[in-house]
């Protein structure tokens, strides 16, 4: 199996050891390894060039050359230390990494390519990287429960805004000991001018996310509230909004 050979193989010398999904976990001498031996000492060396193959097969090869170009690129690239001046935040509903291969193909595919090797405009970003979002409860996260990681720091359940794991979904007195502190709260605190533009309701659950402390996330007008919501003084989303 790959893992132990790359155990037998560390035993070698220093080694970073970098793997990526690939076709085949069976080792390096399958066709579909793509594991990358950076080595620290020559034997080390020579065995990971002849991991990632001849030298000959890699010169002149497109992809190998593109790949390079963009290591090149990104070691030259100057920093950014820069304290910024404005933050803008898109976010596509229901963007997981599989929707966004498939619009990559697609994309790449209308322009005559394969469709794997197209980047998307935010993939060419300076700086790119994943943030992982779920919910408390079930398995299937929903909009709510995921904005609410985004914009607060804190996993919650899903069906909610703006609190924490404790809140009852559905209940307003859990909700208000539960509340956290939202990033449209953070920038306000700060001085600085916020917004939120949606394509959908400004009270749905996503832009909701900014401003809003729910444990129901269809309270969104004062006609969706429980009596309970009410008796216990819970603000419907589009008060918040407003307040």
């Amino acid at each position: 199996m790959l893992t132990s050979k790359l155990t037998r193989i560390a035993g070698l010398g220093m080694f970073t050891v970098l793997v990526a999904g690939c076709g085949s976990l069976y080792g390096p001498d399958a066709p579909g390894y793509n594991g990358l031996i950076v080595a620290g000492d020559d034997a080390s060396a020579t065995l990971g060039r002849k991991m990632i193959g001849s030298e000959e097969g890699t010169k002149g090869n497109a992809w190998f050359g593109a790949a390079q170009e963009t290591l090149t690129a990104n070691i030259a690239r100057k920093r950014i230390d820069r304290k910024a001046r404005n933050v803008i935040l898109f976010i596509g509903d229901g963007m997981d990494p599989t929707t966004v291969t498939a619009a990559r193909i697609y994309d790449g595919q209308s322009k005559g390519l394969h469709g794997e090797e197209n980047l998307l405009a935010f993939e060419k970003l300076p700086y790119v990287a994943m943030s992982k979002t779920y919910s408390t409860n079930t398995q299937v996260p929903d909009s709510a429960a995921t904005a609410s990681a985004m914009t607060t720091g804190v996993k919650t359940k899903s069906g909610t805004l703006g609190v924490n794991d404790y809140v009852v979904v559905g209940n307003c007195a859990s909700a208000l000991k539960s509340q956290v502190t939202v990033l449209g709260e953070w920038a306000e605190r700060a001085g600085l001018a916020t917004g939120v533009i949606s394509t959908a309701r400004v009270t749905h659950a996503t832009p909701a996310a900014f401003y809003a402390h729910t444990a129901q996330r269809g309270w969104e007008s004062d006609s969706d509230l429980s009596e309970e919501a009410k008796s216990a003084g819970c603000k419907d989303i589009a008060t918040q909004m407003m307040d």
